[in-house]
């Protein structure tokens, strides 16, 4: 905050404490009397934003904003409350005002680079956090931001570099070392695996985070010389010291069956006109290569992977928790008015899609929502990828997912992978028996990779769309890609994903086992 003034002493002692909630009542009744105070105000959002009453901000920051619109740190602070209020079109407008001031600090540039990466605007974000790391003190976290952007818009030299430079002012970002693996294969430098070691030998047993990440890089250079075994050990060592700190509760994804099978369409609601294509399925499964085909057609808007629907349940519906998708969100869903809900997601989606009302919303966790979407947005359509199990419960058992919601803590542990994969085609089979089948497909990853162009045929047409063959072409969508797939759908179609698991075979039988107790056959395996 730019400051012209000392301020109040009981309100510079609030802020100095960090006492949010105490601040904000000082602001309410400093403002009573005197309601011009713009610096105030300005303070009272802020607070409003770490309490996580973005509407709330919103209301101070507006005004603020307006009155000196010259003070990057106005905007910067507003494109921060708009996101977390699920308004991109305005923390996007409000971003880009941060962009255009020559005074805006690192950390405003660097803000405005968070809110534009939420938004799907990935070159935006590279623009601010590169200003961000030329201004200002160097900070590792910057650097990260930055290489994350540049990989996503698939600069991906560029972003190896940034990476580098990330762990150059700060060799414990420890998040970076299996990202950097995966964009040098050369076994050098700082991500070596006689480093990598190195540093895991020097490590804390207290440091779980550390572990994950360092085990995970070096688990992928000992797949880049072919030795699975080890990679698979590093693997298993990586995910037990999550485990640790962040425990999966298996009752919790339960319920979640339990309220999704419960699910049924209810007669006489009407939802919104909106038409999206929401390509849904496990993590790993081949969506991001799905979303990249279909976004080659002129008539869909580009795809993203969007958190609108549920973040608008959980708005609409008055839920917070650590999870996107739960059994009380598909619970309160029912509870909803699917116009309502409907018309919420309109608005969040149509500010980044420029007004297009056809496009694509890429989410995996979406496909326990199906039911809900449908009810909501009655044109739209679902397409749901399937993968060989085997393949699947690797694919999620190796992948480092974000942390912030708790969906993903089953991936810790291959069987609990197995199992989450038997719920999840019992999910499939139930949407299948409710929804209608003009509205909700199953398609099979390896018969997209083995004939695109007849299962990309098959989708255009439920998707009442022509042949496009420019669909074809994914390996040429300038689109950036925001997921763990950033790296592999920038190369041409192959069969690699496929039979994966095959290099993985002796560690495999308790993972056979348990799909064969569920009358899951996977006879290629012995």
């Amino acid at each position: 905050m730019a400051a012209e003034r000392p301020l109040p002493a009981a309100l510079e002692a609030a802020l100095q404490a960090r006492d949010w909630a105490g601040l904000i009542a000082r602001c309410t009744a400093w403002l009573q009397a005197t309601p011009a105070d713009h610096e105030v105000r300005f303070l009272r959002g802020v607070a409003r934003l770490e309490q996580r009453q973005p509407v709330a901000a919103l209301e101070d920051l507006r005004p603020v904003a307006q009155a000196a619109p010259a003070v990057a740190a106005h905007w910067a602070q507003l494109a921060r409350a708009a996101a977390l209020a699920q308004q991109m079109g305005e923390a996007t407008a409000a971003a880009h005002r941060v962009l255009a001031l020559a005074e805006a600090s690192a950390q405003d540039l660097d803000t405005a680079g968070v809110v534009l990466s939420r938004a799907q605007d990935h070159a935006g974000a590279v623009r601010a956090f590169q200003a961000a790391t030329t201004r200002g003190s160097d900070q590792a976290a910057r650097f990260f931001n930055l290489a994350s952007a540049l990989k996503f818009c698939g600069r991906l030299e560029e972003a190896a570099q940034a990476y580098e430079r990330c762990l150059q002012l700060d060799p414990r970002h420890w998040k970076v070392y299996p990202l950097l693996v995966a964009l040098r294969s050369e076994d050098r430098g700082v991500s070596a695996s006689a480093a990598l070691r190195e540093r895991l030998a020097a490590l804390d047993a207290g440091d779980p985070e550390a572990h994950l990440h360092l085990q995970m890089a070096l688990a992928r250079r000992h797949e880049q010389r072919g030795d699975h075994r080890a990679a698979f050990a590093a693997v298993q060592a990586a995910k037990s010291a999550l485990r640790r700190v962040q425990p999966y509760d298996p009752g919790a994804d339960q319920a979640l069956l339990t309220a999704a099978l419960n699910w049924r369409p209810q007669p006489g609601r009407s939802g919104e006109t909106l038409a999206p294509v929401f390509i849904v399925g496990l993590p790993r499964s081949g969506t991001t290569l799905l979303e990249r085909m279909l976004s080659r057609h002129p008539a869909l808007g580009a795809g993203a992977e969007r958190m609108h629907f549920p973040m608008t349940l959980h708005r609409l519906g008055q839920l917070g928790g650590d999870r996107l998708v739960s059994a009380a969100l598909i619970e309160r869903a029912g509870r909803l008015d699917p116009q309502a809900v409907g018309s919420a997601y309109r608005a969040a989606c149509l500010a980044e899609t420029g007004g297009a009302e056809r496009f694509i919303d890429k989410l995996p966790l979406n496909t326990w929502l199906a039911g809900p979407i449908l009810e909501a947005l009655p044109q739209a359509r679902v397409i749901a990828l399937r993968r060989h199990p085997l393949d699947s419960c690797l694919g999620q058992f190796r992948q480092i997912f974000g942390l912030r919601f708790s969906d993903y803590r089953y991936s810790s542990d291959l069987l609990d992978c197995g199992r989450y994969w038997l719920a999840h085609e019992r999910l499939l089979a139930h949407w299948q028996a409710v929804l209608p089948a003009g509205r909700f497909v199953c398609l099979d990853y390896e018969a997209l990779v083995e004939d695109a162009p007849t299962q990309l045929r098959r989708l255009l047409a439920f998707c009442d769309l022509d042949w496009q063959p420019d669909c074809l072409a994914f390996a040429d969508n300038p689109a950036p890609v925001a997921s763990a797939s950033a790296v592999q759908v920038r190369g041409a179609l192959n069969r690699e994903g496929i039979g994966r698991w095959r290099a993985y075979r002796p560690d495999l039988d308790g993972l056979i086992g348990l799909l064969r107790q569920a009358g899951v056959e996977t006879p290629e395996a012995g």
